[in-house]
């Protein structure tokens, strides 16, 4: 999964530049640049993400977008998926039910 960010078409759409963006987010252009150049969801507060909504008049769907890693066309693939895992653990768990064995009256 990625989620997207469309800073950079949401700005194009309203004709926003970095530096007119900076000055009414309060940053300098630079950090607009940086962000807009960004594909990926940059790590940003809730404060940056309320300001680049206010001044671009959007919301934060706007400005993000998911895309999921494989189409999720069947909705049982998923399970599919993680059923051979878990198959995998249940073995080792039955092991460790066994009783230990007691050693032999011999040995001690």
């Amino acid at each position: 999964m990625t989620i997207r960010w469309r800073l950079r078409e949401v700005m194009a759409k309203q004709r926003m530049t970095n530096k007119r963006l900076a000055e009414f987010v309060g940053v300098h252009p630079n950090a607009i640049s940086y962000l807009k150049n960004q594909d990926n969801m940059p790590r940003i507060g809730g404060e940056m993400l309320n300001a680049l909504c206010t001044h671009l008049n959007c919301t934060p769907f706007d400005l993000l977008e998911y895309v999921p890693d494989r189409p999720l066309s069947d909705p049982q693939q998923p399970l599919t998926d993680l059923q051979q895992p878990l198959t995998d653990l249940q073995q080792p768990l039955t092991d460790l039910q066994q009783p230990p064995q007691s050693p032999k009256s011999e040995e001690l």
